[in-house]
């Protein structure tokens, strides 16, 4: 069962997903092949945007395993 499964997955990754057009047929009819926003962005908005999460993920790391050796109880330890 588990080597059907497989077969099956193998299958739709390789055959079913896929549609090859080059670069003159995609730009020949843009509206069906440019899935993505053409337009320019705005690169410090962005950067602003990525240090944000990036600092919201690190605090939410560093927080959370301060919390978990508080309700575990570990202490800090002195120099020796």
């Amino acid at each position: 069962m588990r080597g059907m499964w497989r077969l099956v997955l193998i299958w739709f990754t390789l055959f079913v997903s896929v549609e090859m057009v080059t670069l003159e047929e995609g730009l020949s009819d843009p509206d069906r092949y440019i899935r993505y926003d053409a337009a320019d962005y705005n690169v410090g908005m962005h950067a602003g945007i990525v240090l944000a999460m990036l600092y919201g993920i690190l605090s939410t790391v560093v927080l959370g395993i301060y919390i978990t050796s508080r309700i575990l109880g570990y202490q800090k330890k002195g120099f020796a």
